[in-house]
């Protein structure tokens, strides 16, 4: 039964993919691409030298391990035991850059990883575009997740949550393209981009919720649960077996020694109030906008909250945000949307793994759920019926962009 489902899933996909009209207005992509490498770049060429092999301090910025990324796109290094592909995928195209224009290793790392954030910044434009119709806030929620503090700071250095959130985005893309085309072709590249994310970084395998939320909900109840299991089972036999095959059976003692020496998990985290107001804090909170004047090598959210009303934009901003986060829980609540809800099981349960495995690093592994909470705000926005949101919404962002970049560009040390 579950083969029979899978081989026709894999024949329409095939055939949608031939034959799928790619002709998307390429105006507003092409633009947000090119402002966005020019900042990025510019961004990236200004911390990546923090990160080289040269560098004496690892964890500079908010715990990153920025020297092991710089060298793991330096040097072709597969398979990579935390980060299985991030090496095998960067580390090419930083040496042939490096290569075709005579160009130092920092100087090619700082181009890729500009590539990197502005690509994160256009696939959230598409995949916005396909959840909404208002082209205005298509627009204004592209910008505003390209300047997100999380964002700004993760992917101006060579870390490998940049790469991770592109295939979060693909995976979002195509629960769009199943829920709002009705169309199941693209389960075989859901299952793909899944896959992807979690050989680049592990606790992205938790994408299989989400998706397994909006098939059960979306189909009947036995081919939501067919797909589900498909989804599911198919992930994990995939990211089992590339483990398996690159570090043996008992792979998952590396992680487990990894956790034990850096992590410090308990599952009496979930017992700590300051803790878990610390990893939701730093989720929805600090990743949006920086409480501090200058990088550090930590953030917590109980400690630094205060820290923003040691300036006049800093105080505006977050009490405004805080008014519309109370504004947006409402309308959670009173409304239903499935692919707005499944983005919210997505946050949740990403919370609540790294509460679980390190809540004092909790604003490192933020940028991995921004573009759900990006595609929630939109969502909501989009329902409230508010002739100047634009107007509201284009002034809350210049003013966080100010606040994110000045923060940005404090010297470090």
């Amino acid at each position: 039964m579950f083969e029979s489902e899978y081989i026709e899933i894999t024949k329409n996909f095939l055939k949608k993919l031939i034959s799928f009209n790619y002709n998307l207005s390429p105006i507003v992509p092409l633009i947000l691409l090119f402002i966005f490498y020019l900042f990025y770049y510019q961004t990236s060429s200004y911390l990546v030298p923090f990160s080289s092999d040269t560098w004496e301090k690892q964890d500079l910025i908010y715990g990153s391990d920025t020297v092991t990324g710089f060298n793991l796109m330096k040097q072709f290094t597969f398979p990579e035991l935390r980060h299985f592909l991030f090496s095998a995928l960067t580390s090419p195209v930083v040496n042939t850059i490096k290569f075709l224009f005579n160009i130092s290793i920092t100087y090619a790392i700082s181009i890729v990883t500009a590539m990197i954030a502005t690509i994160n910044v256009v696939l959230a434009y598409y995949a916005l575009n396909l959840f909404i119709n208002d082209k205005k806030l298509v627009t204004l929620f592209s910008i505003f997740y390209g300047f997100l503090f999380s964002n700004l700071v993760f992917f101006s250095i060579p870390e490998t949550y940049a790469l991770t959130n592109l295939a979060i985005l693909l995976t979002f893309n195509c629960l769009i393209r199943l829920v709002k085309n009705n169309d199941h072709n693209w389960f075989i590249l859901l299952i793909l981009a899944i896959i992807l994310s979690s050989l680049l970084n592990p606790p992205t395998i938790l994408l299989v919720i989400p998706s397994s939320f909006i098939f059960l909900n979306y189909y009947n109840l036995t081919k939501g649960m067919i797909l589900s299991f498909l989804c599911v089972s198919t992930t994990l036999l995939v990211f089992v077996v590339s483990y398996v095959l690159a570090f043996g059976i008992n792979f998952y003692t590396y992680f487990a020694e990894f956790a034990n020496t850096w992590c410090p998990h308990s599952i009496n985290n979930y017992l700590d109030i300051d803790k878990i107001i610390n990893v939701f804090g730093s989720f929805v909170v600090l990743s949006v906008i920086s409480p501090s004047e200058k990088i550090s090598n930590s953030m917590n959210f109980s400690q630094d909250f205060l820290n923003y009303f040691d300036s006049t934009i800093g105080a505006y901003l977050i009490l405004f945000y805080i008014v519309i986060l109370g504004i947006f829980l409402y309308y959670i609540v009173k409304t239903r949307d499935i692919i707005r809800d499944s983005s919210l099981i997505f946050i949740l349960f990403m919370a609540l793994f790294y509460l679980y495995l390190n809540p004092r690093e909790a604003l490192l592994y933020s940028c991995q759920v921004l573009f759900p909470l990006t595609l929630v705000f939109a969502d909501i926005t989009n329902r409230i019926n508010f002739n100047n949101k634009y107007i509201f919404l284009s002034v809350f962002i210049i003013f966080m962009t100010i606040k994110n970049v000045s923060t940005l560009y404090h010297p470090i040390l």
